[in-house]
C-alpha cells in the first residue's frame, strides 16, 4: 500500500502559486453591467413586441372618417340609430335629433364594441365614434391630422370621439355636442 501525504509539497512545487484576489470594485462593476443589460434588454423587447396603443379610439375614428364605405344602416332615422346602438352598447346619449345621419356601422376597437356614425353638418361630413369608457378618469383630447380635427370627451360611462374638418371646427363641434 502506498501512502501519500497531501500536506507536503513535492519537489516540483517548492513555491506555491499566489494570485492576488479580485478587486472588490470589479465584482460590483460586472454585476451592475449585467443587471443593466438585462433591464435594458427587457424594456427594449417589450417596446418592440407590444405596439403603442395610445388613444387607439381616436386613431380608429380618423380611419373611419377617411373611408367612405358601406354602412350597416344607410340614412337611418334617430330611432333606428338608438335601437341599433342599444343592442351593441346600451342606451347612449346621442347628439341633437335634428342632425342628418348618413350612415351607421359597428365594430370593435381593442376588443370592445363601438358604434360609428357619420353625420352631415353644414354640408360637411362629421364622424362620431362611441364606446363604453375603459379608463377611470374623464379625459379630454384634441388631435389634428392634416385637414381633420378630432375631439374626444367623456359623458357618464361613454367615450365620444368626433372627427370633422379642421377649418372652422366650432360649427360642427357645437352641433355634435363637444363640451
Amino acid at each position: 500500500m502506498k501512502l501519500v501525504e497531501t500536506d507536503t509539497e513535492g519537489p516540483d512545487r517548492d513555491t506555491p502559486d499566489v494570485s492576488a484576489p479580485r478587486p472588490e470594485h470589479r465584482r460590483v462593476a460586472v454585476s451592475a453591467v449585467l443587471t443593466i443589460l438585462v433591464l435594458v434588454g427587457t424594456v427594449v423587447t417589450i417596446y418592440m413586441v407590444f405596439p403603442k396603443r395610445d388613444n387607439q379610439l381616436m386613431t380608429r375614428a380618423h380611419e373611419f372618417h377617411r373611408t367612405s364605405g358601406s354602412y350597416d344602416l344607410d340614412q337611418p332615422k334617430r330611432e333606428q340609430l338608438a335601437t341599433f346602438a342599444l343592442g351593441i352598447l346600451g342606451k347612449v346619449p346621442w347628439p341633437d335629433d335634428k342632425l342628418k345621419i348618413i350612415g351607421v356601422t359597428s365594430g370593435a376597437i381593442l376588443d370592445f364594441p363601438a358604434v360609428m356614425v357619420r353625420y352631415e353638418i353644414g354640408g360637411r361630413a362629421v364622424s362620431l365614434v362611441v364606446q363604453r369608457a375603459r379608463d377611470t378618469p374623464p379625459r379630454r383630447h384634441t388631435r389634428t391630422r392634416g385637414d381633420h380635427r378630432s375631439e374626444s370627451w367623456r359623458v357618464q360611462k361613454w367615450t365620444f370621439v368626433a372627427v370633422g374638418p379642421a377649418k372652422d371646427p366650432d360649427d360642427w363641434q357645437k352641433a355634435i355636442g363637444v363640451p
